[in-house]
């Protein structure tokens, strides 16, 4: 097992994520929470996830200072949390860095959506 992806999906595994998949190039997988997540292993491991909400520049700003670590951008027209490691990182701090990531762009979508309500009639 020297491939990155599978390297990868081992360490997914040890540390507890769920549902660990690998599907052609992409591995998928879950958090404690349930949030499904999607990652590659090219000539680095990406782990991304979307979040159904358009975060502003402004929030996605706001969250990357608190958030370092994590990168937010638009991907078709959803906010996509990415975390980029090199081949030869720490994997399981790293995946810790992960799981926290993810709930903590989860609870800032919760709270993205509500400041969006109005804007459309909800």
């Amino acid at each position: 097992m020297t491939d990155p992806l599978s390297i990868l999906a081992q360490a997914l595994r040890s540390a507890g994520f769920d549902g660990v998949e690998t599907d052609g190039l992409t591995l998928y997988a879950r958090t404690a929470d349930a949030l499904e997540f999607q990652a590659t292993a090219d000539d680095l491991y990406r782990l991304s996830i979307r979040y159904a909400v358009r975060a502003t520049d402004a929030e996605r700003a706001d969250w990357m200072r608190a958030n370092p670590k994590g990168r937010l951008e638009i991907a078709a027209g959803e906010t996509e949390l990415t975390l980029s490691l090199p081949l030869d990182a720490d994997l399981p701090k790293a995946l810790l860095d992960w799981a926290k990531l993810v709930h903590a762009g989860a609870v800032a979508a919760v709270e993205w959506r509500r400041r969006q309500k109005p804007l459309y009639g909800m």
